[in-house]
């Protein structure tokens, strides 16, 4: 894109080469205005001494093949020929239609009339520049509706300046900003109260403890969260295996002889799988022989084996004993830890 450049305001404006938008062609029209009036250039001068600073090629044959008629020309014919041979062939009408389409939104108002302002500049000189009164009319067709209502109601389109009414109007705006601006710190600050009581209103146990760079305070809060763990389950249990348990009084969940309860009322849990060991009827013997009837723990032994002959040495080890659990339909398998007493 081509741009305009001047190192100051007694310096002949340069346009660089490059494709030429209609804003640019607006700021070298301006430029140049500028420079004619702090040189005090006349009118006849004028064309022949800003042409030598337009530096595009295809600008420059131009102006070589028809020196003579330009520099004869003024000031502001030459741009309306400069405009219709380099500009696109419908910027006018591209540039009326943006203007026309032009709406305030959320920005402030004082933003949307320079913008429309600047539109409209660059139509100059052409059939399609605004005049002040239409160019109000249009201001206030895309003005935002509360601003609009609050205009009407403040009476400010009796205001024939159209200044003055630019600048009516902006007043009108910033106090519905500001009011706008104070309604929602306000519903903020509400918002934000509002959470906080709402937070401090629920039970302790659904807040975090504080941390205190203390793990032993924060220890305590996470050993009571009672987190379900996944148990893996025994070998499945064959009704055969069950026999031992049926016949000594046993109970077919906690795999424990010789006690009252039974499946349906058994106060215990399942076996651990880890420590899964088939029981038999040896099993259910010895513990009958040690302890006598109604002991119901089947397990590890720490010490000698009290139901072995008085000739067999001691063992340190433990040896784990369990049982599998048979069902008539879906069989599961399930061991757990019991103790020999």
């Amino acid at each position: 894109m081509a741009s305009v450049e001047q190192n100051s305001p007694s310096k002949v404006p340069i346009l660089t080469a490059g494709n030429i938008s209609p804003t640019i062609m607006c700021q070298f029209e301006h430029t140049c205005k500028n420079y004619f009036t702090h040189k005090k250039i006349i009118t006849d001068d004028q064309v022949s001494l800003i042409i030598g600073g337009i530096l595009d090629d295809r600008v420059t044959d131009w102006i070589i093949a028809e020196h003579e008629r330009l520099i004869a020309l003024s000031f502001n014919v030459f741009m309306t020929d400069f405009r219709q041979n380099y500009l696109a062939e419908d910027w006018e009408e591209d540039t009326l239609q943006e203007l026309l389409s032009m709406s305030q939104g959320t920005n402030s108002f004082w933003d949307y009339t320079v913008t429309v302002q600047s539109k409209n500049a660059l139509l100059h000189g052409t059939t399609s520049h605004l005049p002040d009164d239409k160019l109000r009319h249009q201001i206030g067709a895309g003005m935002e509706v509360h601003l609009s209502k609050k205009v009407s109601l403040e009476k400010l389109n009796k205001i024939l300046d159209f200044r003055k009414w630019l600048n009516e109007v902006k007043r009108c705006d910033d106090v519905l900003r500001a009011e706008r601006e104070e309604y929602e710190c306000i519903t903020k600050e509400n918002r934000d109260m509002s959470r906080r009581s709402n937070y401090a209103s629920k039970p302790s146990f659904c807040r975090p403890p504080s941390n205190n760079n203390n793990s032993s305070q924060t220890a305590p809060f996470a050993s009571t969260t009672n987190i379900p763990v996944a148990r893996k389950q025994c070998p499945k249990l064959l009704d055969s295996k069950c026999k031992p348990l049926n016949k000594n009084e046993g109970c077919l969940k906690c795999r424990r002889f010789f006690i009252e309860h039974r499946t349906a009322n058994c106060p215990n849990d399942f076996p651990n799988p880890a420590m899964y060991k088939s029981l038999t009827q040896s099993d259910a013997d010895r513990v009958k022989r040690s302890c006598g009837k109604g002991i119901a723990a089947v397990g590890f032994s720490n010490t000698a084996s009290t139901s072995a002959s008085t000739s067999s040495p001691p063992t340190q080890s433990s040896h784990p004993i369990a049982a599998i659990l048979g069902m008539s339909r879906n069989p599961t398998a399930i061991s757990h830890p019991m103790l020999l007493a």
